[in-house]
């Protein structure tokens, strides 16, 4: 009694269905981890953007006043001086990717002066205030290292491998996390075709039971075999509660996965697809994996940046050189609109050309970042290789596990009908007196086995297929 009352209590509910498309795409909308793993994506473009702004252009301005008292001797006596200035100015600076450098400023200063000769009382004051204005420019230009546009853009390139690799990252987790809803859809849907198997149970073992009693009351059956009757009526309920059980867990597996709270109860509402009857060709299920699977490609990316890098430390060795060139316009009057008048006469102005070097005597920083850089690139191409090698044998892997597991599928079927055509002949031989009553049972729990074990063999061939499209990165 207790036991039909737990039965009743497990399977009173009705779940809601739940379509094959709705729990992956529930696992995409809704799972933290793909959540977090996409905010990495976003925060890596914003270190790229970052870094691109290295090269925006630069604008400064000042504003400046100054006020001094000075003392001093000099040859005709001790002097002191005050002066005041005010000064403003605005520069742009703007920095290329072929090692240019170019600045232009244009600055104004006005000053005025104040000179005492405290031996004589001599004092000299400038009248009104003078006004100085310069416009300039001034080029530097790298010429070994750093004239490369890779090497100036190195942060732009590490940003952009960085924002590539998260993107991959960020794609191999979106199909894991779609393999593992399917296979958690997968299993609660066999969890629940062993319930329903398990229910079909209950109903033929209290069938049998009732035909079974009938003959005991009629005395052509001993009573032992209406207890085998009985017992096999307990052993399908305890299945039952058992398929429950797993059923719940398998459940609640797959409402984690799709980032929702466990116990809402669910229903798979898509059968699995029949077993193809042609497999992929291997060579081609190969050459597609090795083609977009995203753990190899981010690898193959990551491999790229670090063949970049030798490159740009190999550059490193060379010494720093740089031309350098400057003009400025000048312009010294009393009133400030003059002195910018008088800039652009081109009666004052000053230019300068020259070069700077800079070369590390021993350079062992730069040979040791490029012996570095040299074996993280070897590096990369070799962890490149083995997960390569690693791929391919893994879809081969599993085109034989789909071969098998549809070869399963196929004698699980032959199995079923030939327990049930069994279990057929072993009631017509009850019948006609030449069968016992327990060859009767033992063909009603083989059917009842064949049942799961159809059902087992489908599930595993709907992940043998899951998991070929993960390698393959075509979930």
């Amino acid at each position: 009694m207790v036991l039909c009352l737990l039965l009743g209590l497990a399977f009173a509910a009705e779940p809601a269905p739940l379509p094959y498309a709705d729990a992956l795409q529930r696992a995409l909308d809704n799972n933290l981890t793909l959540q977090a793993a996409g905010l990495e994506v976003e925060a890596a473009d914003g270190a790229l953007l970052a870094a691109r702004g290295d090269f925006d252009p630069l604008l400064t301005s000042t504003l400046a006043h100054a006020r001094g008292t000075d003392e001093s001797i000099q040859q005709f006596g001790e002097v002191l001086s005050r002066y005041q200035a005010t000064s403003w100015g605005a520069n742009l600076s703007q920095r290329f990717a072929t090692g240019t450098t170019l600045d232009v400023g244009l600055s104004t200063a006005k000053t005025s002066f104040r000179y005492e000769l405290r031996d004589s009382s001599l004092i000299v004051e400038s009248e009104e205030p003078q006004y100085q204005s310069r416009l300039g420019a001034s080029l530097s230009q790298a010429l070994l290292q750093g004239h490369r546009r890779d090497y100036n853009q190195a942060a732009i390139q590490r940003a952009a491998a960085a924002r590539s690799i998260a993107e991959l990252e960020h794609k191999a987790l979106r199909d894991q996390t779609l393999a593992l809803a399917a296979t958690r859809y997968w299993d609660l849907w066999y969890q629940a075709r062993r319930v329903e198997l398990a229910q079909a149970a209950i109903t033929l073992a209290e069938e049998e039971l009732r035909v079974v009693s009938a003959r005991v009351e009629q005395g052509t059956l001993a009573p032992v075999e209406r207890t085998r009757a009985e017992s096999l009526l307990v052993a399908a309920r305890a299945q039952a509660l058992q398929a429950e059980a797993a059923r719940r867990a398998a459940r609640d597996q797959l409402l984690l996965v799709m980032g929702e709270s466990a116990g809402a109860d669910l229903r798979p509402s898509t059968p699995p697809a029949d077993p193809s009857a042609a497999a992929p060709e291997p060579a081609a299920a190969v050459e597609a994996a090795l083609a977009q699977n995203p753990d190899l490609a981010r690898l193959r990316r990551a491999a790229e940046q670090a063949e970049l890098e030798r490159a740009l430390a190999a550059h490193g060795r060379l010494p720093s050189l740089n031309a350098t060139a400057s003009y400025a316009l000048l312009g010294y009057e009393t009133s400030q609109g003059a002195a910018i008048g008088e800039v652009f006469t081109n009666d004052l102005h000053e230019w300068s050309v020259g070069a700077n070097l800079a070369m590390p005597l021993g350079n062992r920083a730069d040979k040791g970042a490029l012996a570095e850089a040299d074996a993280r690139a070897r590096q990369a191409r070799l962890s490149t290789q083995a997960e390569e090698q690693a791929i391919a044998q893994a879809v081969r892997g599993q085109l034989d596990a789909l071969l098998t597991t549809r070869a399963t599928v196929e004698l699980a079927q032959i199995n079923l009908r030939l327990a049930e055509e069994t279990l057929t002949a072993e009631r017509a031989l009850r019948q006609a007196g030449r069968a016992i009553q327990r060859d009767v049972l033992a063909a009603i729990q083989a059917v009842n086995d064949a049942g799961v074990a159809l059902e087992k063999a489908k599930a595993d061939h709907q992940l043998a297929r899951i998991e070929l499209q993960r390698l393959q990165g075509s979930l």
